[in-house]
């Protein structure tokens, strides 16, 4: 397969990590060695030279770094590719055009990595830097992160750089507004009303909501009589106060500990939430509904259209882990219900708005 030298398509990914650097280090040598050696050409994806060069140049294509030594590289793999066949070896001549190409990538390779600038990774104690760059989705479970909406997310993703790179105000300050967005999700599950005010006074009127009145001056009777997602608010409520503060700014290990307050809460939040909706599921009538001798996608278009009747949807969306906690009742398995809504999705019945949820067309 003749290799294209337009990068272009490539999918970046992260910056240029110690690692890669080292790999395309070992690569330029190996492909010195190859040309000196005159070494077999192979094939790309394979074996030979041209699998060194096709190795160096994804390491380079699928890095956030501009360089014109992948463009290079790609062009010589496909003049090496048409020139000869897998089985042959350079012959002399382009041996050594091979060795001297090297010595023109390594160097212009290492002028490109000086002209970047790089911050170094701040001190984020027991956290993986490299989970909370590219994979901030691990502070969560799985049915957590993909419950969240994409600001959210990406709240998240904000609070996690700015940490790696030691801004603690402003991994405080977008940790507390990916809470905030939750809390004020919670809150209408909770009250059926949204809560409109700035974090300061809704943090008061959730208080107020919520609280049992108590003569006692004592901090912890007083917690003990709040939601257990209320209990940490507290202390952000306090965070939120000092980045506003223009004296006060919070320490890289105040804004960890945020990091992972939030995640927490915003985990508590998504549990209550659920354990709400299980309730209100199993609560519901279902018990009349025949689905005997039904096929797995009638059945299961059947529980749907029941659930949507009942108004039990996320904006229209049926949560399918909950049709699997009812199909018990009814005498459909979960086996069934999975396979029933796969049928549903290939004969255009629905569609997944995301993962977990189903919308009925």
């Amino acid at each position: 397969m003749t290799p294209t030298p337009d990068s272009s398509s490539s999918t970046k990914g992260g910056p240029l990590s110690l690692v890669d650097a080292l790999e395309l280090g070992s690569l330029l040598n190996r492909l010195e060695a190859a040309g000196i050696n005159q070494e077999a050409v192979g094939e790309q994806g394979v074996d030979g030279v041209l699998l060194l060069l096709d190795d160096f140049a994804t390491i380079l294509r699928s890095r956030d770094i501009d360089s014109d030594v992948a463009i290079a590289v790609v062009r010589h793999m496909q003049e090496i590719s048409e020139e000869y066949e897998p089985n042959d070896n350079l012959d002399e001549d382009d041996g050594r055009d091979l060795e001297k190409k090297v010595g023109a990538w390594r160097r212009l390779l290492e002028n490109e990595l000086g002209k970047e600038q790089r911050i170094a990774a701040a001190d984020v104690g027991l956290l993986d830097v490299d989970g909370l760059l590219n994979r901030p989705e691990s502070l969560f479970d799985e049915t957590v992160w993909n419950w969240l909406d994409s600001s959210t997310k990406a709240d998240v993703r904000e609070a996690c750089k700015t940490l790696v790179i030691d801004c603690p105000t402003s991994s405080v300050v977008l940790s507390l507004r990916a809470l905030e967005h939750c809390l004020r999700v919670w809150h209408e599950e909770k009250t059926e009303s949204k809560l409109e005010a700035a974090w300061g006074t809704a943090l008061g009127q959730l208080i107020n909501e919520f609280q049992e009145k108590t003569d006692s001056n004592d901090v912890m009777e007083q917690l003990s009589d709040l939601p257990p997602v209320l209990s940490n608010l507290f202390y952000l409520k306090e965070k939120r106060n000092e980045v506003t503060h223009p004296d006060k700014s919070p320490s890289s290990q105040e804004a960890r500990r945020s990091l992972m307050i939030m995640a927490a809460t915003i985990s508590e939040i998504h549990e209550e939430i659920h354990d709400r909706k299980v309730a209100e599921y199993e609560s519901g009538d279902f018990e009349d509904i025949d689905v005997e001798g039904l096929s797995a996608e009638n059945a299961f278009m059947t529980l749907v259209e029941e659930f949507i009747e009942q108004g039990f949807t996320d904006d229209g969306a049926v949560d399918v882990s909950r049709l699997k906690a009812v199909g018990p009742k009814i005498g459909v398995s979960e086996n069934k219900l999975e396979n029933g809504m796969m049928d549903a999705l290939m004969s255009g019945e629905g569609y997944e708005p995301e993962n977990g949820l189903f919308m009925p067309i």
